[in-house]
């Protein structure tokens, strides 16, 4: 795990450097609501036949959402992150980042399901409409006394959402 934070941090510190970008539009001053569907292969498999739908808001680099996914437990994941954005010039941006979830699980007695992901993707923008879509891979720790596997899992991850920014 701090393996994997660590190699998050140099990535998000040297690539802006390497792409000639500046900090600043990694930290741009954005402002931003929206919708995305993200998952990953276990707990997609496990807890919800798909994935999850979550309303997100970003600012700056920051960005929180929170969601709903159905299955054989109800699921509300809570995620937390940071992007940093690589603007190219035109309409394409690609992106890195990382997110910590926290799965709410009101189901389950004792259900403790959290995971932290390294993430990368693009977004295309058309005025103050931005699509996205990216892939990652996550450590997620799942203790959860109905589910017979238990303990770390790592798992591709997957998101694709849409945002109207409202400052950019």
């Amino acid at each position: 795990m701090n393996r994997l934070l660590s190699t998050i941090c140099i990535i998000l510190l040297i690539l802006p450097y390497t792409l000639h970008v500046t900090p600043y539009t990694c930290i741009a001053a954005e402002l931003a609501a929206g919708v995305r569907y993200s998952g990953n292969s276990v707990l997609s498999a496990a807890v919800s036949p798909g994935g999850f739908w979550q309303g997100e808001f970003l600012a700056g680099p920051f960005h929180c959402a929170y969601g709903y996914g159905q299955g054989s437990q109800n699921i509300y994941p809570l995620t937390l992150g940071l992007t940093g954005k690589f603007p190219l010039g035109f309409f394409l941006t690609p992106y890195l980042g990382g997110d910590l979830t926290y799965y709410f699980m009101p189901d389950v007695l004792w259900a403790d399901v959290w995971s932290f992901q390294a993430k990368a993707g693009a977004e295309a923008r058309v005025g103050p409409v931005g699509i996205y879509a990216g892939i990652g891979y996550a450590h997620i720790n799942m203790v959860i006394p109905s589910v017979a596997d238990q303990g770390g899992f790592s798992a591709l991850t997957w998101e694709a959402g849409a945002r109207y920014y409202f400052l950019k």
